[in-house]
């Protein structure tokens, strides 16, 4: 890592087999992260890997985006991006981490992430889920 003033780091991330460079910032609020993690590899989940996934997630058919399917997202480590139908979809998710974490191991996943279209009132509200590390990475909120 190198400093390229006092509330700039610069380094490397190395993670999935891949290396990137890392620019972290000292903000008033907190640490600002930034990163190129390059191409993302991006594949429809097959539908019995949907299926167990979404019922995992506690979701209904009714819950998910009638347009916008999931997909696989490899920036590395593969995770599905499930997109939900409004706000009220999303804050419904009730996941059972057990039965979650037991449906993406055969299929190599490592994280689920939700979000609804943004709207006037919410821009782009997204939670993501953990099993692997057996916890909530983020509460639903808005991502701006």
């Amino acid at each position: 890592m190198s400093r390229t003033t006092l509330s700039e780091l610069n380094g490397r991330q190395h993670t999935g087999g891949r290396t990137f460079d890392t620019v972290a910032i000292r903000r008033p609020a907190g640490i600002e992260v930034w990163f190129d993690q390059g191409l993302i590899a991006l594949r429809h989940p097959a539908p019995d890997e949907r299926a167990a996934i979404v019922a995992a997630l506690g979701l209904t058919a009714d819950d998910l985006h009638p347009t916008d399917a999931p997909r696989i997202a490899a920036p590395g480590a593969p995770r599905m991006l499930v997109p939900v139908q409004d706000r009220s979809a999303l804050l419904r998710v009730r996941p059972h981490l057990g039965r979650l974490t037991a449906a993406c191991r055969p299929y190599g996943l490592r994280s689920r992430s939700r979000w609804s279209r943004a709207t006037p009132s919410v821009d782009r509200p997204a939670c993501s889920l953990r099993p692997d590390a057996g916890r909530r990475a983020s509460r639903p909120a808005s991502a701006g």
